[in-house]
């Protein structure tokens, strides 16, 4: 796979076929609420009007072809997704306003952490630091290497930062989900604890009407979104450069994980 900014380069030596496929993956942004200023929820909200959604996602995939816009942490191909939550369109207005009720001072200092080797992260922690500037906020970047951005993320006490970016795909059953949300758990990297969404997930993993289950993860992808909790970003494409001697890539089914399903299909030309 290769990373959206490299296509124009890799398309210009006419070597190479792409094969661009829903990869199941969400893009997000985490506020870290180890810090105490992530606590805030004015300020939170403040940060998610203050961006424009669109634009972050053309500028850090270069096209909308390799990514979407995502309003929910569940991904589209995952039971019970909803896009009925709060969108929180730019409103600069709106980010200027709650960032003033949040009591925040101007000129605040947010440390934002992605993994250095990534283009598409680091597009984004440009844009964010840009559009924040405009309402008093003063973004850090803060490029880590894989290892380390692993190891702050999973450290259950963890200050270093207080925004970060990051991905996962989590497949098509919701309740697989629950160990990136509930509180105490490793894997939240928000460090949000919510005892009343930690119920919604447990009553989610236990019911077996569907229409009931259905209600239950709208409740719970509605509760992030209020709370803004955690900031979707983008439901990515895989993207796929595949050189031109080989054949049968429609055939061998591009899918999320594998890269394709079937390898046998490919050929040499």
């Amino acid at each position: 796979m290769v990373d959206p900014q490299d296509v124009s380069r890799l398309k210009a030596t006419g070597k190479f076929d792409f094969v661009i496929y829903p990869e199941g993956r969400l893009a997000y942004m985490t506020f870290n609420q180890n810090v105490d200023s992530m606590k805030n929820k004015d300020l939170r909200q403040a940060i998610a009007y203050a961006l424009n959604k669109d634009d972050l996602v053309q500028t850090a995939f270069t096209s909308l072809d390799y990514a979407k816009p995502a309003a929910s942490i569940l991904t589209p191909d995952t039971l019970y997704q909803t896009s009925d939550v709060e969108p929180y369109k730019f409103d600069p207005d709106k980010a200027k306003a709650l960032f003033k009720a949040s009591g925040q001072p101007e000129g605040l200092k947010l440390r934002l952490a992605y993994i250095n080797s990534n283009k598409t992260q680091e597009s984004m922690g440009l844009y964010i630091q840009q559009q924040l500037k405009a309402i008093g906020i003063n973004v850090e970047l803060l490029p880590l290497d894989a290892n380390a951005m692993s190891q702050r993320s999973q450290d259950m006490k963890n200050t270093a930062y207080e925004l970060s970016l990051g991905g996962y795909i989590m497949g098509s059953e919701p309740d697989a989900y629950k160990s990136l949300y509930m509180s105490n758990e490793a894997y939240n990297y928000a460090h949000y604890k919510n005892p009343a969404f930690d119920a919604l997930w447990e009553q989610g993993a236990t019911e077996t009407d569907a229409a009931k289950r259905a209600a239950i993860y709208k409740q719970i992808q509605q509760t992030v979104a209020n709370d803004m909790a955690w900031y979707p970003i983008a439901y990515t494409n895989a993207v796929v450069a595949v050189d031109k001697r080989f054949g049968g890539t429609k055939e061998a089914e591009p899918k999320p994980v594998y890269m394709f399903q079937d390898l046998s299909k490919i050929y040499q030309q």
